[in-house]
């Protein structure tokens, strides 16, 4: 309710300082988004924010898209196709494309097919699949056990694998990355 109120503020009393404060949050609420939809102007600040949500709907994703790609028409053209696709493939054709923005929204929305998470193979883009809360357990978990020092990359890290990276760290760096983590998550 805060946020909504918050939201309310912005748009009646032109509080231009709680508005970038909203934006720089992650993960709101899908009702505190909407209420961001309707009363933000369009930018690529505005763009980027929707994409890195994970609560965005589609339509908030596409509209994003569309203003941070405005000026590309092959982008445009790759959404228009995409329009009349059912949202698992919608989701999953974003999630492989070559374009970076597609990629990032879809890899970090909750809508997006946890199969489709877990089949990026691209290291640069682990993380963020990782990060996503729909992201498989299984693989997650399999893939923290062959390199573990991804836990320190991830929102919301198994609290105990960190402990265990601070205290039996192969380096003094990682161990220290790892104190750092545990004062971060504390």
């Amino acid at each position: 309710q805060m946020l909504l109120n918050a939201t309310a503020l912005i748009r009646l009393e032109d509080w231009d300082f709680l508005e970038s404060a909203l934006v720089s949050w992650d993960n709101l609420p899908a009702v505190v988004l909407k209420e961001l939809q309707q009363n933000t102007p369009r930018n690529d600040i505005w763009a980027k924010f929707f994409l890195r949500q994970e609560n965005s709907s589609r339509a908030q994703v596409d509209e994003a898209l569309r203003v941070y790609y405005a000026l590309d028409p092959d982008a445009l053209a790759q959404l228009d196709v995409l329009a009349k696709q059912p949202d698992r493939i919608w989701w999953s054709t974003l999630a492989k494309s070559n374009l970076t923005f597609f990629k990032f929204g879809a890899l970090n929305n909750r809508h997006t097919p946890p199969a489709v998470l877990a089949a990026e193979i691209d290291p640069e883009w682990w993380i963020v699949a990782m990060n996503n809360p729909r992201f498989p357990v299984d693989v997650l978990k399999a893939r923290l056990k062959r390199d573990p020092l991804l836990a320190l990359e991830l929102v919301n890290p198994e609290l105990d694998l960190v402990r265990q990276l601070a205290l039996n760290g192969k380096t003094r760096a990682i161990r220290e990355q790892a104190m750092r983590k545990l004062d971060e998550l504390y």
